[in-house]
């Protein structure tokens, strides 16, 4: 084996011992620990998107090897599993998830040997309906299903279900960069990024299965198959409703009859999808805990908390309930505008998708590290960066977990967006104008 290749195998190394580490010694609650490791298998990915040189089928060989190094035991820094088991389950039963809140079934009596009182207590939002989209409870259901009575198995089906997205996420990662005559190299971005590996493997986060359809989505709508692409961006949607927001490009992307294929056919795939589960409970139980979402979920939210100090400064109280509802209604104002008044034909698709989703990340009450997964992918297929240090940044805010509690860490929360926003509005002010002068 050549010596530079070598030194690109030992310049790796660290990231598989630091994720190899976080996972299995370590409680989210260790703080030093975690961050120590994290710092390491962090600092390791970026010394090799300099130095380290492989090939497209080492990066995949590499990028599955951290993966499966992962399939062995729980995930330790996210409980949201354990409702994927318990959705999964109901519809292995035939029921539907969206009918009844978990804590129905054990406040009611109801017998049923999966649903055991052991997994309720498990679970980080009893009291709240689900709001997994059809795609995600169908993987729930594959994992019931083929394990209806163990944990440890079903964790293992939805981790090689991952596993299958993942793969197929990095070689269309490949596909796009040679289509747009990007460097393969940009690849590691994505396969390499230890909270990728540590959010979707790990921690069981279907950020995976909805980004896979999105890369799908970018793939086919830049060869012009519209209908490809819509069906696509439809699946998407179905895994986690975050795609929505990107219906918006087509108000200045597309001719008007594409425009009305592309609309018609991700809508009505979207129904089909969303069919099985529609009823009036459905719509009473989703309505019920987005508005919830919106009106008290907080965690690592720059301008929420800032908002929100300015009304405990004149108010005196936590005001989330009326701030959460405008600065969602802000992001669909500023995201409009975006799509109608910036977005040119000529403006390339990645660059499109990482300003509306940096968007509604600023202006959200909620920003967990898995919901900046996209952007990591997204950077991979462009010259953006703000989303690799952000990548770091934000898994720092695991440091306000406690054995006891959770505390916002605020200073750490307000370092990262000093340096996250600024960098974020300069590049996208920086390639969309690039972008311009390049295809106008």
């Amino acid at each position: 084996m050549p010596e530079k290749k070598i030194k690109s195998y030992l310049l790796v190394l660290p990231i598989f011992l630091g994720l190899f580490t976080i996972h299995y010694f370590t409680l989210r609650e260790d703080t030093l620990i975690l961050i120590a490791a994290y710092t390491v298998a962090f600092a390791s990915f970026l010394v090799s998107l300099k130095y380290a040189d492989f090939s497209e089928k080492e990066i995949l060989i590499l990028g599955i090897g951290a993966r499966i190094m992962l399939f062995f035991s729980l995930p330790n820094l996210s409980d949201d599993f354990y409702r994927f088991i318990w959705d999964g389950r109901l519809i292995d039963l035939g029921i539907n998830p969206f009918s009844h809140t978990p804590e129905f079934y054990i406040q009611g009596n109801v017998q049923f040997s999966s649903l055991s009182l052991d997994l309720y207590e498990k679970l980080n939002s009893p009291s709240y309906f689900t709001i997994y989209p059809p795609v995600s409870q169908f993987l729930f259901w594959l994992s019931a299903t083929l394990s209806p009575n163990s944990i440890v198995n079903s964790v293992f089906v939805l981790r090689l279900t991952l596993l299958f997205f993942e793969i197929g996420s990095i070689v269309l990662i490949v596909k796009l960069l040679k289509q747009t005559g990007l460097a393969v190299s940009n690849t590691m971005i994505y396969a390499f990024n230890p909270l990728v590996i540590l959010e979707i493997t790990g921690n069981l986060h279907f950020e995976g299965v909805m980004l896979f359809f999105l890369l799908g989505f970018i793939f086919l709508f830049q060869k012009n198959k519209t209908k490809l692409s819509a069906l696509a961006i439809s699946l998407g949607i179905a895994t986690k409703l975050v795609p929505l927001m990107f219906l918006n490009f087509a108000l200045r992307k597309m001719k008007l009859n594409k425009f009305l294929v592309f609309y018609t056919i991700a809508g009505l795939s979207a129904v089909v999808l969303f069919m099985p589960f529609i009823d009036l409970q459905f719509i009473h139980g989703a309505a019920g805990s987005l508005d919830l979402f919106f009106r008290k979920f907080e965690f690592n939210s720059g301008l929420f908390f800032l908002f929100r100090e300015i009304g405990y400064y004149k108010r005196g109280f936590d005001m989330i309930a009326k701030i959460g509802p405008w600065m969602s209604i802000s992001a669909i104002v500023l995201i409009l505008s975006y799509s109608w008044f910036i977005i040119k034909k000529t403006t390339y698709l990645p660059t499109i998708l990482i300003t509306i989703l940096f968007i509604q990340l600023s202006l959200a009450t909620t920003v967990h590290p898995w919901y900046i997964i996209p952007l990591i992918a997204f950077a991979a297929l462009s010259e953006f960066r703000f989303p690799i240090i952000w990548s770091f940044l934000i898994f720092l805010t695991y440091s306000g977990y406690s054995y006891n509690s959770f505390d916002h860490p605020f200073l750490i929360i307000s370092i990262e967006y000093i340096i996250v926003i600024p960098l974020a509005i300069y590049e996208i002010v920086k390639f969309q104008r690039m972008n311009y002068q390049k295809n106008s």
